[in-house]
């Protein structure tokens, strides 16, 4: 058969910390790789329902006090200032992440180019994992509420009425079918945390199209995409500010 083009499809939730690391990855590397890279936020409380997977700090005590240790390590390997967990990650964020995730949804429903989409996207990411002052005294996370969307969307360079109507289509059917959608697709294609990649065009034998999950898989996903790999921070590049 003719040989599928090659395409990454991801599947993300910004309340995940990994996926703050394979987001930074992703955009040190799109214009090296020059190849589409497909952007469908979804929801990961849906995933892991669905899935009966369970956050890593959630399964076996030693895997808990583990991921403490690892993300930090990571934060180092792959270049990123990123915060501590909130301290009202589970309690808060998670149950209200769902309104990023829908504003995202928002802004590719209303046409906005994936340059402008992407930014939105490390805008929420800063916010969430990255910016001090965006957490108390006691590091709980400011609520997640239109202010909070508004607030990034204003830093992600998006004029104040256009803002205000995005934050405003965040709770429409429109944008809410969008992420019920990417995270049925998720699932089906074999997705059970964030990230989660679909990756087509790979190189025989598997140029079937497969399913790839988390930050650390780029070198396997590069060797059979036949594509650039130099690590995860090749040019030592910041990509997200430490402040919105």
């Amino acid at each position: 058969g003719k040989k599928m083009a090659k395409k990454i499809t991801y599947y993300f939730d910004i309340v995940s910390p990994y996926t703050a690391l394979s987001w930074c990855v992703l955009q040190r590397y799109k214009d090296k790789w020059k190849i589409p890279i497909v952007l469908k936020p979804f929801f990961l409380g849906g995933v892991m329902k669905e899935t009966g997977n369970k956050p890593p700090a959630m399964t076996i005590p030693a895997r808990a006090k583990n991921m403490f240790g690892d993300l930090k390590r990571n934060y180092s390997l792959f270049g990123i200032p990123i915060l501590d967990l909130p301290a009202n990650f589970f309690t808060e964020v998670a149950r209200k992440i769902l309104m990023l995730q829908r504003t995202i949804a928002a802004a590719q429903a209303t046409g906005m180019s994936q340059e402008q989409v992407e930014k939105i996207v490390s805008a929420f990411t800063i916010a969430v994992h990255v910016d001090p002052s965006m957490r108390d005294e006691k590091n709980n996370l400011k609520t997640i509420d239109s202010d909070f969307v508004m607030v990034c969307l204003r830093a992600a360079g998006i004029k104040f009425e256009d803002a205000k109507s995005l934050t405003g289509m965040a709770v429409s059917k429109t944008a809410k079918n969008i992420i019920l959608q990417n995270t049925s697709e998720a699932i089906q294609r074999g997705a059970y945390g964030s990230p989660s990649f679909w990756v087509e065009g790979g190189k025989a034998p598997f140029s079937k199209p497969f399913y790839v999950f988390g930050s650390d898989r780029f070198e396997q996903i590069a060797h059979i995409l036949g594509i650039e790999w130099a690590g995860v921070n090749p040019d030592g590049d910041r990509v997200l500010p430490s402040k919105l």
